[in-house]
């Protein structure tokens, strides 16, 4: 069942859509769409195909993650010739198993997909989770930096007062 998921993300990206659209998220069909559309303006398709793949589930807070781990057939045909890249002639392959890498599923309570990370080229598909920790590190930079900034304008101003209370002895 679950590697239905990859298939039918694959499908996606080859048609333009995949044949369970329940399965998927609107935000993630929607970024299947646009990706299949650029490959197509550049005259390509994708040609992805699984090689050998471990599929590994956890479960976190609410969310299932199904990863894909394995080696795969990942590029593009572009007048019968497999390329690395859909707009580069010159990136000419031979079609094999060159990429290794991993498909990560995170699913919903309801078992919708509402996010596909690809790691072999690192993009994502509908709604990016966010690193609790990493938000964390950026809001107390953020504040910090504010603080900085703050404290230099306080010190400035002290300065000139300082300044003009000099001028008046």
């Amino acid at each position: 069942m679950n590697e239905q998921l990859l298939n039918d993300f694959f499908q996606g990206l080859k048609t333009g859509q995949v044949s369970n659209p329940g399965l998927f998220s609107t935000a993630v069909k929607a970024d299947i769409f646009a990706a299949y559309s650029d490959v197509q303006q550049h005259g390509a398709s994708y040609d992805i195909e699984i090689n050998h793949i471990v599929e590994s589930e956890k479960n976190i807070k609410l969310k299932k993650k199904i990863r894909f781990s394995g080696n795969f057939i990942y590029g593009f045909q572009k007048n019968g010739i497999f390329h690395a890249n859909p707009g580069e002639v010159g990136t000419k392959i031979p079609r094999q198993p060159t990429e290794t890498g991993f498909f990560e599923f995170t699913l919903d309570g309801q078992g919708t997909v509402i996010s596909i990370y690809n790691s072999l080229d690192g993009n994502y598909f509908g709604s990016r989770e966010k690193n609790s920790i990493l938000q964390k590190i950026k809001s107390f930079l953020n504040i910090s930096a504010w603080l900085i900034i703050a404290l230099f304008i306080i010190a400035l101003v002290a300065f000139m007062f300082s300044a003009l209370l000099y001028d008046f002895r």
